[in-house]
Order: structure tokens, then sequence, then C-alpha cells
């Protein structure tokens, strides 16, 4: 294995490939590269202040390396961060990941070289985003009880406290600042329950579940208050009964149904526990849930919605996953791994939603409470498996391998090809457009930003317009022998190559020729031909001598 290297870019960029000698009219060249596999990373660059990393250039089983020109465009921006702005990058087929977005194509090189394996254009995820959260905006309702919101359904009315704090989560995860923040927060803080009984206080209903707090709710307000940091003004809900609340109806087991004494779920347990994660890691409840969803895996690696359900679906699975890497599970254990590979496997790139669980629905419950007998109809679970899937790939522990990037590279090609003109995302149930569509999509986008780059032992080298990461097994190579044979090839650049080599060789070839037909035609004597021999073998034996020398 020779040396590798992988480099982030800093600006918005465009890049074409650079032939080999040629100018970058920026002065701006960057190099692409990354780790054989299994390398992770730890260090990310390129990304806005406080918004993880950027690209990430990834290697299979050999050198390969990518050049681009980087180009600074016209980007729109907030005072505190810089947008992604424009970029396409073009990989080789042995790198495997550099950086992911909205367009995959697949080519030759511009030389008839090595063919290229996806071709992804990174304005094309900003721009979803960009009109995603332009139709948010537009979506927002004021509630008669006060403050305002968002309903799921995001063209109806009035606001729900799950669709409020989805919403406003949305725009955090996109880098934007939420709009109606301290309305939305004072419609939150009015539908949160006051009750003397610790297993209803604290808690949020959904319009659907007749005044009755749930976990479908009440985790989604907790991840949203925490993740926002905005719980500690007496005009926001109470964050800290919220969090009792999820931890009054966790179920003896560990996992969570809608409320206490319902059946655990894997999708509301994962929702528990990635509220849990954000406001209280801490929390015993969040080691209960984490040991109860690793019980719940299927044989085959995948999870089913519910634990007495034996067959898995890409959502549950891409969901358990992300809440577990969350949580501290080692991606590369056996058992997430494993999930990982299931995942893998059964994912549909093509298609958002999953076939047979467009919509999770469970069955009416039959409940013994204090007030008596009570049946109860969980609501309804809307799942977009495609950006839930492509977001858990994004931890999966061989992303930079040439399956894994390619099942990533389709999955946002078809999550942007597939956005509506007004931003929204296919509603195959209803009419209606449905903030269940957005909020996985732009999850998955987002996550483009947020790519780890270099690990312990590597090198950092600062050039203008770059940073390059050569990796600590391959810091002994010279950079330029590394790079040597990674550039595009120019036209008889290989016969030139080899003409240098054998030089003593081809002019002795050449002199033999000529003394052939000279003899041939009587224009020169044996004896001549002889004696002319003589420059041609010093100039052999002087070629071998430099080889070895420099050998």
């Amino acid at each position: 294995m020779t040396g590798r290297l992988h480099v982030a870019v800093n600006a918005p960029v465009e890049t074409r490939w650079i032939r080999q000698g040629a100018r970058d009219r920026a002065g701006n060249n960057a190099l692409l590269r990354g780790p054989g596999p299994g390398g992770g990373g730890e260090m990310g660059q390129g990304s806005p202040p406080g918004k993880g990393s950027g690209p990430l250039g990834r290697a299979a089983d050999r050198e390969d390396i990518a050049v681009l020109n980087t180009k600074a465009r016209n980007h729109r921006s907030a005072p505190s961060r810089m947008r992604y702005g424009d970029r396409t990058l073009r990989l080789y087929q042995s790198v495997t990941l550099v950086a992911m977005g909205g367009t995959v194509r697949s080519g030759k090189s511009g030389d008839g070289g090595t063919a290229l394996l996806h071709e992804i254009d990174l304005s094309q995820s900003e721009s979803a985003l960009n009109k995603s959260m332009d139709l948010l905006r537009h979506m927002y309702n004021e509630s008669p009880a006060g403050g305002g919101g968002w309903y799921h359904l995001l063209d109806t009315v009035p606001p729900g406290a799950t669709a409020t704090a989805v919403a406003l989560l949305t725009f955090h995860v996109a880098g934007e600042s939420p709009p109606h923040l301290e309305d939305a927060l004072n419609f939150l803080r009015v539908r949160q329950i006051k009750d003397e009984d610790p297993k209803v206080d604290g808690g949020w209903w959904t319009n659907t579940s007749k005044d009755k707090p749930v976990v479908e709710a009440t985790a989604w307000v907790v991840r949203c208050l925490a993740a926002l940091r905005c719980d500690d003004q007496p005009t926001t809900p109470d964050l800290s009964r919220a969090v009792s609340w999820l931890r009054n109806n966790q179920d003896r087991s560990g996992g969570w149904g809608s409320f206490h004494g319902c059946p655990p779920r894997v999708w509301l347990t994962c929702l528990a526990l990635r509220a849990l994660l954000e406001a209280a890691p801490q929390d015993p409840a969040v080691d209960k849930g984490v040991s109860w969803l690793i019980e719940q895996q299927l044989p085959s690696g995948g999870w089913a919605p519910e634990p007495r359900q034996n067959q898995a679906r890409v959502a549950h699975t891409a969901s358990a996953l992300t809440t577990l890497v969350k949580a501290g599970v080692d991606p590369a254990s056996e058992k997430v791994a494993k999930g990982f590979d299931w995942l893998l496997a059964n994912l549909d790139t093509s298609s958002l939603v999953e076939i047979g669980n467009r919509e999770e629905r469970s069955n009416v419950l039959f409940l013994r409470t204090d007030k008596g007998e009570e049946y109860w109809l969980p609501p309804s679970l809307t799942h977009y498996a495609l950006p839930v899937a492509t977001t858990a790939l994004m931890h999966h522990p061989r992303f930079q391998s040439i399956d894994v990037a390619g099942k990533l590279a389709q999955s946002f090609d078809t999550i942007v090809t597939e956005q509506c003109q007004d931003g929204s995302w296919p509603n195959s149930m209803s009419t209606h457009i449905t903030l269940w569509g957005v909020w996985p999509c732009v999850e998955a986008l987002a996550s483009l930003r947020s790519v780890r780059l270099a690990r312990a032992g590597d090198q950092i080298v600062w050039m203008e317009g770059a940073i390059v990461i050569r990796q600590k097994d391959g810091k002994h190579l010279p950079i330029e022998k590394v790079l040597r044979p990674l550039l595009p090839r120019r036209r008889w650049a290989g016969s030139l190559r080899w003409l240098r080599r054998h030089w003593a060789w081809v002019s002795l070839a050449l002199f033999v020729a000529g003394g052939a037909v000279g003899l041939a035609t009587r224009l020169i004597q044996l004896t001549e031909f002889a004696f002319g021999l003589i420059l041609p073998i010093v100039l052999l034996v002087l070629q071998r001598f430099i080889d070895r020398k420099r050998q």
C-alpha cells in the first residue's frame, strides 16, 4: 500500500479535472484523498462555524486522488455562518466517497482513462434545503390559545405541539434561525400539561390524542428544546418536567409506548432516547432504553416495528442504528455492524418510502387505568424510509467503501430529484403537504456538512485553497511520488514516459535497424557498422549505471 492523503476544501468549489502540468486559473489546487477500507476520521474542515466538517475524500484499495479547482463563488450567507454554495465533485472509481450531494452521474474522465464513479453537485442539496426552509416560513400559523406554530399537514390549521417542535428542529439542523421562535415556544408552554399525576404532568398531547400526553409529541418537544438550548427562560416550556414525564412513562422493560401501560415500540423508543440523549444523556433511563433496543434486533440484523413481529423494516432499522450510534454504541460492534449490513442490502434507493411501511398503525389497545377501563388507538406514524436510512448510513463503519458510497450517492440523488417545486416531498397518502416528508429529507441533506476527516497520527499540511492530510502510514513517501501516477494522463504520456526510461535501448535499436538497411543497400561497410555500434552501446551502459544509482 502506498502513501495516502485526503483534503478538505474550505471554500465553495467548482471542480474540473486538471491535466498534469496545467495551471489552476484561481491558483487554488485542492487534492482530495482518503483512507483505505476501515479508515475513520476525527477532524472536520470546510464547514460553517459550529456545523461540523466539510467534504471528505475516501479511497479504496489503491492510491487515487482527485484534483479540484477551488473557485470562490458568490454565496448567500448569514453573518454567523457560510453556506456551502456551489460544489461539484467528480470521483474516480477507487475514490469511494469524496463528498455527497444532489446529482450522481457515471462516465469517463476527459482523457479516456479511469472511469468516474460519481459526480455529485452539492449546490443542488443546498438549493433543496433553501426551498424547504422557505416553505416552512410560509406555513406558520397563529394559535387561538396564544403563540403559534405548525401542523404536520402544513397547509392546514390549527398548529400542533409535535409539528411545531419538529419544524423548529428542522430549521435548527439546516443551520437557520427559527422564525417566530418566541411565539412558538409560548405555544408549546401553553400546551404543556400540568397535573398532580407524575405520569401526566410535563407532557404534551397531539391534536388526535384526546388531550392525553404521549411520547409521539413529548419526545419531539424535549429534543427540540434541548437542541435549541432555549429551556432557561420563564416564557419557555419546563424541560425538566418534560424529561421527568419521559422517565416516568418508560416501560419496565426499558422501551417506550405512547405512554405508561402501552406496549413498547421500536420507533417510539428511538424517539424517547434521542430526546433524552439531547436533554439528559446521563439519565439511567437511557441505558435501559438502549439495552431494550439492542434486544429487539432480529437474527437477520434488522428491526421490526414491534417486539412480537419478525419482519424487519428499513425505517425502523435505520432509526435504531442512528439512535444506538448517538448513544455511544460502537458502529463497528458486531450487532450494529450486522444491522448496517442488513440496511445496506435491503435499502431501495429509487423510492422515498418503503413498500408496506409508509404508515405505521398499531392495534386498538384495551387498557386498565385508575379511572377504569379504556380503549386507546395510538396515533399513526408516517415513515419516509429513504432519508431516514441515508442519515443512518452516514454512520456506517464502512461508509467510505464503494458499496456504501454508491448507496449514499444514489439516495441523495433521489431525495433531491423527488423534491416538489414548493420545497416539500410527495405525500402519497393525501393531497396535503406533510411535514413528515420535509423533516427527514432536510436532516439527511444537512448531514452532508458533518463528515469527519483526519485521524490521530496523520500529518496536516496547509496550502493555499486546500488542506492536505497525509495519513500516518504514507508520510515517508515523497508527495510528488504519491501524486504523479494519480493525475489524469495526457495523450501519449505513457509512451513518452517509456521512451525516457529506455532511451538508450531505443537508440541502439534504431541504429541497428538503420545499419541493417545500409548494409542491405551497400551504403555502408560492415566495419563501419561495427564501429558505429560503440556509441549506442556506451549510452546503454551509461543508462544502466544511472538507473542503478537512482535505485
